[in-house]
């Protein structure tokens, strides 16, 4: 079968849309279309700028904060959290055994020491600086 071209023929392809509603009190209803009607809008063009503005706005992936590691005299066992700067306090693990601990700070300052070799970085208290403010390119 001969497969048809759209462009070629003169047609286009439709967009696809789909309808998104909600459900309001009717006083809400009637104050958001007002308000509507006075930024010059309606209320189907306002949600979807509102959707759009939604969508396109950065999510925040991280929280600011710091590891604590608690020991547990009566079970013999430590506890991480994170204490957030905001004061709300995080369980992350609970019932760690010292050997854990122990292999995990290991780990921890094995892969310091590979980041470290990786990015050239021979002084513990040097940082990362952009090549581009000591004028080094990317292949040196």
């Amino acid at each position: 079968m001969e497969e048809i071209n759209p462009e070629k023929e003169g047609m286009k392809e439709a967009k696809k849309y789909t309808s998104l509603s909600t459900r309001l009190p009717y006083t809400d209803a009637v104050l958001f279309s007002m308000f509507c009607k006075r930024l010059g809008t309606n209320t189907s063009e306002r949600l979807r700028q509102l959707v759009i503005y939604d969508l396109k706005k950065p999510i925040k992936q991280t929280s600011a904060g710091i590891n604590k590691i608690k020991y547990d005299k009566v079970h013999n066992s430590f506890s991480w959290f994170v204490l957030l700067d905001s004061g709300r306090e995080i369980k992350v693990l609970d019932n760690l055994s010292l050997e854990f601990l122990k292999n995990f700070q290991n780990e921890i300052q094995e892969a310091i020491k590979e980041r470290n070799d990786w990015v050239h970085q021979t002084n513990s208290d040097s940082v990362d600086i952009p090549r581009e403010i000591i004028g080094e390119k990317k292949d040196e």
